[in-house]
């Protein structure tokens, strides 16, 4: 494999792994939608973007491992880039695991607090810029951006744990009802596998040598 050719495969592998963002993003957006309407047909949608990504981590992963590397770097890069795929697949997984979740909330018509709802939409809205931006950083490589998702997306963790631990008063204090505790959690918990799976494709992806 010609250096220039190697470097073409691995300008269409970032141009991908964005692409995969991006619909990942696209499919958070779509479930916040149906989370506040009560649409399961937006969840539909989700669903539908959902298995769309999975579609396109079986692509990338074989065109990646396609790729002949002819030295030990180019191995290397090709390893780190298969690693990143494999986290964005898991990304997508943890989204798609949510959408259970908010379908049952829409059946069973079961209402959170104003403040539960608040936090919720503020967590989505930070995951959904952790998303964007690391799909910037795949097409770029901008080590700024590869900086901010790793620390936003610890943060923003550490946010919903707090959030988690301020839920369990609402629920002793009566604020929450029991029914959709375990809802709240678990949306909880899908993000924050969400913003950690993303940390991860950014983090594995910045440690290739282009």
């Amino acid at each position: 494999m010609e250096a220039h050719a190697s470097r073409d495969n691995l300008r269409e592998a970032s141009q991908r792994l964005n692409a995969m963002c991006l619909k990942a993003e696209r499919m958070l957006h779509t479930t916040i939608d149906g989370f506040i309407r009560h649409s399961e047909k937006r969840i539909k949608q989700a669903e539908e973007i959902g298995d769309d990504i999975f579609k396109d981590e079986k692509e990338l992963t074989g065109f990646l491992v396609g790729i002949p590397g002819k030295t030990e770097e180019e191995k290397e890069q090709l390893k780190e880039l298969i690693a990143a795929v494999s986290h964005l697949h898991r990304v997508a997984e943890a989204l798609k695991n949510m959408l259970p979740i908010v379908r049952n909330k829409i059946k069973d018509e079961i209402l959170f607090s104003n403040k539960a709802v608040e936090e919720l939409k503020s967590l989505f809205e930070n995951t959904r810029k952790i998303l964007k931006s690391a799909g910037d950083a795949f097409l770029t490589g901008n080590p700024v951006l590869v900086k901010y998702v790793l620390e936003e997306g610890v943060r923003l963790n550490e946010v919903g744990d707090n959030y988690a631990i301020e839920h369990e008063d609402r629920l002793i204090s009566g604020v929450c009802v029991p029914k959709a505790s375990p809802l709240y959690i678990n949306i909880l918990d899908c993000l924050s596998r969400v913003n950690w799976h993303t940390m991860r494709a950014v983090e594995r992806f910045s440690s290739k040598k282009v």
